[in-house]
């Protein structure tokens, strides 16, 4: 893998950072830089921080050549919460993504995105629709921040986030948020590992607007094997001792918005168990 140079300091600083943190991804890795690769939107760099892997994943890095990629292998893992950490710290652009290494961004996704900020002010981060899609890349259903589209205040859409009883805002690679916002206080945390991207996108939204874009740019992925499927039950639990520990006057939450967020998590993680076992049994029928 090539290892990052030092930046030259005349160099043009990059409009957006698109940050892949990745460990052992050799089967998807490929993809997923191949996707932002084809984006529509050219003022980026596509920052490539690789967690010490063991398998064939910085060989595949390594075959790519276009200049906007930025590689950095580190010496030993950090673990997930001190790469994607370090994906902030190392990140060049005002406007930052950090992409999941199995996961996609569609061809609009930065253009699009990128426009909310230059069009709108006081927008602390954006996010969009994402199309959820299978190891083989089929699409199995479409999430999204339902119910609210264009901008609304960070207190509201917390308000709306908790009583929802999940991440309405989406996974890392569904959200673009400003750079300038990221502060010692403002990284990831793994005082609840399993809701770590929620904890920062609602720390951004206590300084800021949040903007919703309906239209799918971006796809997640999931297998009976990744780590969203098999954590769901430290995803309720951590969900909800997450929102219990918020600041109930900073995001205008009430007792009720708490209870009710938690009895919503309850109830997707019911839901979220029976469409992973749908995919199990559709896995097994295309064979």
């Amino acid at each position: 893998i090539r290892v990052a140079p030092k930046i030259p300091m005349d160099k043009p600083k990059p409009l957006i950072s698109v940050c892949i943190p990745v460990y052992n991804c050799e089967k998807f890795i490929g993809q997923t830089i191949r996707s932002v690769l084809q984006s529509s939107f050219q003022d980026y760099e596509l920052l490539i921080i690789d967690n010490a892997s063991t398998d064939r994943t910085s060989e595949i890095i390594g075959e790519f050549s276009d200049a906007r990629i930025r590689c950095i292998r580190n010496e030993r893992n950090l673990g997930m919460m001190g790469n994607w950490n370090k994906c902030l710290d190392e990140a060049r652009g005002d406007f930052l993504k950090l992409l999941p290494a199995d996961d996609l961004i569609y061809e609009k996704c930065l253009e699009e995105q990128v426009a909310v900020f230059q069009n709108h002010d006081n927008v602390a981060l954006t996010c969009c629709s994402r199309d959820i899609i299978d190891i083989a890349g089929k699409r199995l259903i479409r999430r999204s921040f339902a119910g609210v589209e264009g901008q609304i205040s960070g207190a509201k859409a917390v308000k709306r986030i908790v009583r929802s009883g999940t991440n309405r805002l989406g996974e890392p690679g569904a959200i673009l948020f400003r750079r300038s916002l990221i502060s010692v206080e403002n990284h990831f945390s793994d005082q609840f590992p399993y809701v770590i991207d929620l904890g920062l996108w609602i720390k951004l939204l206590a300084q800021g607007d949040l903007f919703v874009i309906q239209k799918p740019l971006c796809a997640f992925r999931v297998s009976p094997q990744s780590e969203s499927v098999n954590s769901r039950h430290f995803h309720r639990d951590d969900f909800s001792r997450y929102i219990r520990s918020l600041d109930k006057r900073l995001y205008d939450l009430s007792a009720f918005d708490i209870f009710w967020g938690v009895c919503k998590s309850s109830l997707l993680e019911i839901m979220r168990r029976f469409f992973y076992k749908l995919t199990r049994v559709y896995k097994f029928f295309r064979k």
